[in-house]
């Protein structure tokens, strides 16, 4: 009955191009049905969905088509809900809203001076930053964020997504290409920290312990004057390293937003 009454709902929503086939899922009791090579659970009683974007620990999250209000102060609004909103009271430092970035979406373009300001609760480590961003000079330093000044930071140096906390500066591979949307992944757990770029493997290395302080800079750093070359679609992180299973979850969520 379930798999009758939804069918006509799918036969109209998705392309005439798309087959699929329904089935009972015995090891959870899910009606399931496989669309185009990939498993879409259904559960007994609605449309089901993807691993859920992990909310428990979420410090920030700003996104580029949610919350952001240009004007005398430019404010990206916090979707983490905890309020931090991050803002600019400088014309000349603020971003703008840029439109037509990939697969049509909004972008904050950003310039060497540009930055926004944000009051956070200090992190400790460990912690774990995400960053969506394009850069049109990849070989050149550009700071992404920064927990205070050079305290905990995410950059890019020499083309890597890098990371650095008091000690040495470390990133990740592939390099980062110009004018290309990418997403990076900085875990900051003292000489057990990560880095990796569009969901590949992870580099390891030891970038220091420093804490962060109260004070988030969004796209440059603490201290000015390095922004980011390009835009930013999204930046968020927690107060935690995640689970294996909560990481594969943002970067599912990553993989079908932003390539």
């Amino acid at each position: 009955a379930l798999a009758a009454n939804i069918s006509p709902i799918l036969d109209e929503l998705l392309p005439s191009w798309a087959t699929y086939s329904w089935y009972v899922n015995s090891s959870h009791g899910q009606m399931e049905f496989l669309l185009d090579e990939k498993n879409l659970d259904l559960e007994a009683f609605g449309l089901g969905a993807p691993p859920s974007f992990p909310g428990s620990g979420l410090a920030f999250r700003f996104r580029s088509d949610l919350g952001v209000t240009p004007g005398a102060t430019f404010t990206w609004a916090d979707q983490s809900g905890n309020g931090h909103n991050a803002t600019q009271a400088t014309g000349g430092q603020q971003p703008t809203l840029a439109y037509g970035g990939i697969h049509g979406l909004p972008y904050l373009a950003w310039a060497a001076v540009t930055n926004l300001k944000a009051t956070i609760p200090a992190l400790s480590q460990p912690c774990e930053f995400f960053c969506v961003f394009s850069t049109t000079t990849p070989a050149t330093t550009q700071y992404l964020l920064d927990t205070g000044t050079n305290s905990q930071i995410v950059v890019l140096s020499s083309s890597e997504f890098s990371t650095y906390a008091g000690g040495t500066t470390f990133g990740a591979s592939p390099n980062v290409s110009a004018n290309v949307v990418h997403y990076g992944d900085i875990q900051l757990n003292g000489a057990s920290s990560h880095a990796s770029i569009d969901g590949g493997s992870n580099a390891s290395g030891s970038p220091g312990g420093n804490g962060g302080t109260t004070t988030l800079t969004v796209g440059n750093f603490g201290g000015g004057g390095n922004g980011l070359l390009g835009g930013l679609y999204e930046v968020f992180a927690y107060s935690r390293i995640l689970t294996s299973v909560e990481r594969a979850a943002v970067v599912s969520y990553l993989n079908a937003r932003y390539t």
